[in-house]
């Protein structure tokens, strides 16, 4: 997320308020001063490290960063917010100038708009720290003119995960736990399977007979026909792994 000079500006003339602030209560009452501004300090401190630092790297790297390609391979939710729009982390293969491939991880806070269209196989255009590779900015999701994946190289990525995820999915049925689950979240990863099947993602509340129920997480293609059987709410069997009870695939779709 790019910051823009009027908030850098405004950034900076709390920052010289909050000092100007802590100096006169400190003078004003020692003790209980020099305790404020401990805690304030300690708070301005953690919303630098986590918010503040992150930006000012993002924006070094979108102005001086080296431009590559690359796609994302993962996708998740970090549960920050800002201004209403969610932040993501994201696994992401990037080549580098010698045309090998690596994989780095990075945040994004992106519109709420996007939040179906940024999938793993997604091709994007990164810069690149040239002293440190592993730090990396998203300049834009979509390729630049010179990029070095192709169409050809998405769709291929693309396949690779439907077959890992219906390989996963199909050992889960052979050896998994069947139970109920409630829906409790639906995803649309915006990704067609075999016509107008779609690849979605449910978060799922499991009961697993007279054991605690657990939440867990389900990818998997649903017949186009069917989509209206797993909107939140409603009830589905479901097969899990007892030795990892992450691994969870629907029975019948």
């Amino acid at each position: 997320m790019k910051m823009s000079t009027v908030g850098w500006i405004g950034i900076s003339i709390g920052i010289l308020g909050g000092l100007v602030g802590l100096a006169a209560g400190i003078m004003a009452e020692p003790k209980e001063g020099s305790i404020f501004a401990i805690v304030f300090v300690s708070i301005f401190f953690m919303v630098y490290w986590f918010f503040i630092r992150p930006m000012i790297t993002t924006n070094r790297l979108l102005k001086t960063g080296e431009q590559r390609s690359g796609k994302i391979l993962e996708v998740w939710d970090t549960n920050v917010t800002i201004n209403n729009n969610p932040q993501v982390g994201m696994l992401v293969e990037v080549k580098d100038k010698y045309g090998k491939t690596y994989q780095v991880k990075t945040k994004r806070v992106i519109s709420r708009l996007e939040v179906g269209d940024v999938r793993p196989g997604l091709l994007v255009t990164v810069r690149v720290d040239p002293q440190n590779e592993q730090k990396i900015a998203i300049e834009s999701f979509g390729v630049a003119g010179d990029a070095n994946y192709t169409m050809n190289e998405y769709e291929k990525h693309l396949h690779q995960i439907l077959g890992q995820i219906d390989e996963e999915n199909k050992e889960i049925l052979l050896s998994g736990i069947s139970a109920e689950a409630k829906v409790v979240g639906y995803y649309d990863l915006n990704i067609k399977v075999n016509g107008d099947n779609p690849l979605v993602m449910l978060f799922l509340e499991i009961y697993p007979g007279l054991q605690t129920p657990f939440y867990g997480e389900a990818k998997g293609a649903i017949a186009a026909q069917s989509v209206y059987k797993f909107q939140p709410g409603s009830m589905i069997t479901v097969k899990y792994d007892p030795k990892n009870t992450s691994r969870v695939t629907v029975e019948h779709s």
